[in-house]
């Protein structure tokens, strides 16, 4: 799990239905190419060890290029919680924790190798969150003893309820970050577009 972060790895949460793009995030079409390859390229250029989390519906295609965890569909809900996922990714590695785990929506455009390296500096034993001009936004970045105390050592704690930005609120360093893909969000085609119309030419 070793990459220009050190002993890291990024789980990317790809388990939702996309339910707003007509299509899952992970493979929403980035002008002929599917997203979660844009996202995979990405992280790989950053020097970023990663685990998808995905669904049996998204994980069809990623599977023959990124290691992933399947988590089961909740036929009850419209997709599976956000820490659900995390939680399923964070049992995966358990056996083997890296020091630092940043958390990114696959909605989320991968940003620099230095935002990666920012939040691992600062993350310690707590977490860090990128803030850009006041915002925040992902990868949230966790320490492994964060990880170990305050949810795999946790009994009590359910998945479907927990919420991310409840069980980090007392533990958080915000890290100021000038890249803008930390806040990006790409749940409409439009938004997709913009995005895309914002990327330098190869």
């Amino acid at each position: 799990m070793h990459g220009d972060t050190g002993n890291s790895v990024c789980l990317v949460l790809a388990a939702g239905r996309g339910t707003r793009m007509g299509t899952p995030k992970a493979h929403m079409d980035a002008r002929g190419t599917p997203w979660w390859r844009v996202q995979n390229q990405r992280l790989h250029a950053a020097g970023i060890v990663q685990l998808w989390v995905v669904s049996s519906v998204t994980v069809t295609g990623i599977e023959q290029h990124v290691d992933c965890v399947v988590v089961p569909d909740d036929k009850t809900q419209p997709s599976l919680p956000m820490f659900a996922s995390i939680f399923a990714g964070l049992v995966a590695i358990s056996h083997r924790l890296p020091e630092h785990v940043f958390i990114l929506p696959v909605d989320t455009p991968v940003p620099s190798r230095e935002v990666f390296r920012g939040l691992a500096a600062k993350a310690e034993a707590g977490c860090a969150i990128p803030v850009h001009f006041g915002a925040r936004g992902h990868p949230v970045c966790l320490g492994r003893r964060f990880i170990e105390q305050k949810i795999l050592a946790v009994p009590t704690l359910d998945p479907l309820t927990t919420r991310l930005d409840s069980l980090t609120r007392e533990d958080a360093i915000c890290v100021d970050v000038y890249d803008s893909n930390t806040i990006f969000n790409i749940n409409t085609p439009e938004a997709l577009e913009h995005w895309l119309d914002s990327q330098p030419d190869p």
